[in-house]
């Protein structure tokens, strides 16, 4: 499998989405930077963003070791080692014994979506000193949740006036009223929004061809073909993050700008599919997602989201930067 990234896409992005939202911009880049390569795409643009965001530890000590200096926030329950530029968060009221001694600390606020945050009474600031506060955030979980969330929020904010404030996400950047920054995570790799570039596509190579006869079988299972078959065997499996097919889904890719699709199960480190009506050779290249084979395409395929979709897969190789 080979992930080709588009570097200047990516900037391309950001630049558009602080212009359009006339607002700093907090970089999501957990996940590895959602498979797009983490470390890479922050020195990238690194000159335009306020902040980082990442959900552990372990990847803010990467971007931290990589050179990067800018601030980052863990999104998530971990501490850290009060690196200089590594800012934990605190989520809840239990939560401050663990990090009350930090040099600095964000502040996550429930606002409804009750998975991490602090109260909406604002009784944690008493055991807080503020002057460490580096910012303020909540997450809006719904369309539907949205004004109430933001009235929720705002009402916090104005209270509770330290550091930054941040609550909208990609699928709310336009949102009002404004705060400190917007906190795109997909939108910077292009996806949402029709002014955005798509920054990846994925490909995989075709390593083996065979015509298959009839009631023969493919793969592992009792999957046998209904009519003769040319198969391509491609390089690329579930530990890629090409997930195993779930019962009777059907999935395909591109190759030669024809749609060929998966036959039998997907295995660890290969997949094969037919290639009965395309001309193709060994070397040839199956497109998982591309400019004709676009990421909400995939993900309804496999009844889920773009975000999962990216978010697993795992490059064995190098990603391509261009």
């Amino acid at each position: 499998m080979k992930i080709l990234v588009s570097l200047e896409n990516v900037l391309y992005n950001v630049v558009s989405i602080k212009e359009k939202t006339a607002t700093d911009v907090c970089a999501v880049i957990k996940a590895d930077g959602y498979s797009h390569g983490a470390v890479k795409l922050a020195h990238e643009i690194k000159d335009i963003v306020q902040c980082f965001a990442v959900a552990t530890y372990s990847e803010a000590k990467e971007l931290y070791l990589s050179g990067i200096n800018k601030e980052i926030i863990i999104l998530g329950a971990d501490g850290c080692n009060n690196e200089k530029n590594i800012i934990p968060t605190i989520v809840s009221e239990w939560d401050v014994k663990n990090k009350i001694e930090y040099s600095r600390y964000n502040i996550a606020v429930n606002t409804g979506m009750n998975r991490l945050g602090v109260n909406l009474n604002g009784s944690v600031f008493s055991y807080l000193d503020k002057n460490k506060i580096y910012s303020i955030y909540s997450h809006v979980y719904s369309k539907n949740s949205l004004n109430k969330q933001i009235k929720l929020f705002e009402n916090f904010t104005n209270s509770y006036n330290y550091g930054l404030s941040h609550l909208y996400s990609s699928a709310y950047i336009f949102s009002e009223p404004k705060f400190d920054l917007v906190r795109p995570g997909i939108a910077l790799y292009g996806y949402g929004y029709d002014f955005l570039k798509p920054a990846m596509s994925v490909y995989a190579e075709i390593v083996w061809i065979k015509t298959v006869k009839k009631d023969e079988s493919v793969g592992y299972g009792d999957y046998r073909l209904n009519k003769t078959t040319k198969v391509a065997t491609l390089k690329i499996g579930y530990r890629d993050g090409f997930l195993r097919l779930r019962d009777n889904e059907k999935r395909y890719v591109i190759i030669n700008g024809e749609k060929c699709e998966i036959l039998g199960q997907v295995c660890m480190d290969l997949c094969m599919v037919d290639v009965s009506n395309v001309k193709v050779k060994e070397g040839d290249r199956a497109y998982l997602f591309s400019q004709d084979l676009d990421i909400d395409k995939v993900s309804a395929l496999r009844n889920t989201i773009s975000y999962e979709v990216l978010s697993t897969f795992h490059h064995r190789e190098d990603i391509i930067y261009k």
